[in-house]
């Protein structure tokens, strides 16, 4: 549907986004709290810290005692991500859910449910961007890693990196680059521009530009499977399947086995690529067939 290119407020996208990641902030923190002080007593040296003389040996004693803190939340750190974007959850479906009826009663649209072959599309378009992007990282020698989990332990227990990087946090995150981030701009600007600039703050979530690159491109693929589908349940599949994909790659026999040789890197390259421009053909001709609605 086409928005007249209007002045977007500030505060109308940048207000649940600042409560977002307040939120985020201090749920995580309140979890770490709660993982380190049990453990305390563990990893805290207080001889050293009474036999010290020097601030040199002080400055050791603490920051030995600041690394066994850091060590005992690395064990957690997706328990307690996942926690963080659960309580993000209290803000953003009240958001969603409220933007959502103000669209229907506004436009006059009846809520519509993807058929089982548009699910079974982006199912397809996330695995071969996952694959793909991933294999050509490793091609220009960089770490096989998914986005949203490239900082955490990876020797936590798949089922655990499952549970709550591979749904868990998704489901939060579309519901506020997507659900709120992406359809606030849409509302006032181009398709292009409310693409461009969700795509940009989802990237900027992350540290290095490599994870910027990856994240902004996939928040691109996002926002186009929402736009062309109209259901904020369409970019959430897509998004559990690039991260469970992710999570496969880097835990499974088959992630080593391509990952072992320089030819197989870039027969999966292909292949994704294949897949990948054939799901979009896919979804375009869908966008064709049918007025998408708005959820």
């Amino acid at each position: 549907m086409d928005r007249n290119s209007e002045p977007v407020k500030f505060w109308h996208v940048c207000g649940p986004l600042l409560l977002y990641w307040v939120i985020q902030f201090v749920a995580q923190l309140v979890a770490e709290l709660a993982v380190m002080i049990p453990h305390i007593g563990q990893v805290m040296d207080y001889d050293a810290l009474e036999k010290s003389t020097t601030t040199e040996e002080m400055t050791k004693a603490i920051m030995s005692s600041v690394q066994g803190m850091y060590e005992i939340v690395g064990k957690y750190i997706m328990p307690i991500l996942a926690f963080s974007a659960l309580c993000t959850l209290f803000l953003t479906v009240p958001l969603f859910l409220k933007d959502r009826k103000k669209e229907r009663i506004l436009y006059k649209q009846a809520v519509k449910v993807p058929g089982v072959k548009k699910y079974l599309v982006v199912f397809g378009l996330g695995s071969a961007f996952c694959i793909g992007l991933n294999c050509l990282m490793m091609l220009s020698a960089q770490a096989l890693s998914s986005f949203a989990y490239s900082d955490v332990d990876m020797q936590t227990n798949v089922v655990v990196q499952l549970i709550c990087m591979g749904i868990i946090v998704p489901v939060a995150e579309e519901l506020m680059f997507r659900g709120l981030v992406f359809k606030r701009f849409r509302e006032k600007s181009t398709f292009f521009s409310a693409v461009l600039l969700s795509s940009l703050i989802f990237g900027l979530m992350n540290g290095n530009l490599l994870q910027i690159l990856y994240v902004g491109a996939m928040g691109m693929v996002l926002a186009y499977s929402y736009e062309i589908c109209g259901t904020i349940k369409v970019p959430i599949l897509l998004h559990i399947t690039v991260n469970v994909m992710g999570i496969l790659l880097t835990d499974s026999a088959l992630g080593a086995w391509i990952q072992g040789d320089i030819m197989r890197l870039g027969g999966a390259v292909i292949v994704s690529a294949f897949v990948g421009s054939s799901m979009y053909v896919l979804l375009r001709g869908m966008k064709k067939q049918e007025v998408p609605p708005v959820e």
